[in-house]
């Protein structure tokens, strides 16, 4: 999520029970495009009201690299048995 509260839509249809549905991000994009909870901007969405909400003050942000969370980077990076032993 970006400072304006911006989700990639290719984020979303990353979603297990998305991705089981479809993964046309266009299908995804128009579905999403009539809602009322959403508001849909080119290849991003957010919630329509008090998205500023859902936004984390900046200290609490990971940075980032090529426009991936390290956290996360370094999370699918782990392996199995590194899992098992934390």
């Amino acid at each position: 999520m970006d400072d304006q509260g911006w989700v990639p839509i290719k984020l979303i249809a990353g979603f297990k029970k998305v991705s089981l549905l479809t993964d046309n991000i266009q299908l995804i994009t128009n579905a999403l495009q009539s809602s009322t909870v959403v508001e849909v901007q080119g290849d991003q969405v957010r919630k329509r009201i008090d998205w500023m909400r859902w936004i984390m003050p900046p200290s609490v942000h990971f940075p980032t690299k090529s426009g991936q969370d390290t956290l996360a980077a370094r999370v699918q990076n782990i392996s199995l048995d590194q899992r098992a032993a934390n």
